[in-house]
């Protein structure tokens, strides 16, 4: 298991040249947000789990499907790795893991 932690406001120029925009479905979850920040964060925080994925698979992270648990829960599609993601305002906890679904 690998798991990390980042300030996601630290990020946003970065994801920009690093990842892969994000799909509708995610695109579409950035309206639910009041405030600006927090759709912010949470593209950053999305955007990023895409890059660390894809660098972890050695995939291009614009070629990552995927999809939802019955409570909204992402997974990938080709189930080859478990990953979780929990963020609280500018801090994100990530976790990998190969063997089994986990919680941050």
């Amino acid at each position: 298991m690998h798991d990390w932690e980042c300030r996601l406001l630290d990020t946003i120029e970065q994801i920009k040249v690093l990842a892969a925009p994000l799909i509708k479905e995610e695109m579409a979850k950035t309206n639910r947000y009041r405030r600006p920040i927090d759709a912010k964060t949470h593209v950053a925080g999305r955007e990023l789990l895409c890059y660390f994925l894809g660098n972890y698979l050695g995939s291009d992270p614009a070629y990552l499907r995927f999809e939802y648990g019955s409570q909204g829960k992402p997974r990938l599609a080709e189930g080859k790795l478990y990953f979780n993601i929990s963020h609280a305002g500018d801090l994100a906890l990530k976790g990998l893991s190969r063997h089994r679904a986990l919680g941050v």
